[in-house]
């Protein structure tokens, strides 16, 4: 079966904050720049998701 439906941005973006946080729940500690390597978003968006992660206080970002 094949879909022909055009995702909102909407949707795309509930898509990318998911496979985000699937990686990082996969990979508990994870730079910005190996989720975009690994997801293919561009810096960003990895940087925009993040930082409303941690304004959600769903992720804490570790100082080195």
């Amino acid at each position: 079966m094949i879909f022909n439906k055009k995702l909102t941005q909407d949707q795309i973006s509930q898509i990318n904050e998911v496979r985000i946080m699937r990686l990082m729940k996969e990979n508990l500690e994870m730079t910005r720049l190996e989720l975009k390597n690994k997801l293919g978003l561009s810096h960003t968006t990895i940087s925009t998701y993040i930082s409303s992660l941690i304004e959600e206080g769903l992720i804490e970002e570790a100082r080195v």
